[in-house]
């Protein structure tokens, strides 16, 4: 029996801008990689309510002006094997509306910057997982929810993804598989009607 860490992800939006991270390159974990803010779950929360404490924090908003309790759920990854243990991460996405954030742009973690969502592709270091579900978290409609297995390497061997209309109904299944280099190829799609 594996342990379970909880933990969210914060999709900061304005427009069509999103606030990232770029990791400091001194950290343990995923030194100078790219990506959205977030953080675990305490043992006195929820999901809903870490990732808005989370947000907050992140971008200093210490009154809470700048990020509204206002957020949207987007999916839920998990992850299994590879790490000591299991990740469930539950995504939620906040509209704010300025770039001017109340906090530093320079963290402990790293340094936070805005990228328009079309240029998401350009961006170097990316975390591995956040292009499999980058073009659900900027349609306000869908959900997703993904299932990624890891190797004892942290890398991924398989990855299972099923994106969710917000009337309910599924719009397709992707399922990806090991490209032999620590990566993943798409090996099938079913678009449902």
């Amino acid at each position: 029996m594996r342990e379970t860490q909880l933990s969210v992800n914060c999709i900061i939006q304005y427009n069509k801008n999103y606030l990232f991270i770029k990791r400091s390159k001194d950290k343990d974990i995923n030194p100078g990689v790219i990506n959205i803010l977030g953080g675990k779950v305490g043992p006195e929360e929820n999901y809903a309510i870490a990732a808005l404490r989370e947000a907050r924090e992140e971008v200093g908003d210490k009154d809470g002006k700048y990020i509204s309790n206002g957020m949207e759920y987007k999916g839920t990854f998990i992850f299994r094997g590879g790490y000591k243990k299991d990740w469930i991460a539950q995504f939620y996405k906040f509209h704010v509306d300025s770039m001017d954030f109340p906090g530093s742009k320079v963290l402990e973690e790293g340094e936070l910057f805005w990228a328009n969502q079309d240029k998401f592709s350009e961006l170097e270091n990316v975390l591995w997982d956040l292009p499999y579900c980058w073009d659900v978290m900027i349609d306000d409609k869908l959900t997703f929810q993904i299932v990624a297995h890891l190797n004892e390497k942290e890398e991924p061997i398989s990855l299972i993804k099923t994106v969710i209309h917000e009337d309910g109904y599924v719009v397709r299944t992707e399922k990806y598989d090991s490209d032999g280099g620590g990566g993943l190829k798409l090996v099938d799609t079913v678009v449902y009607k």
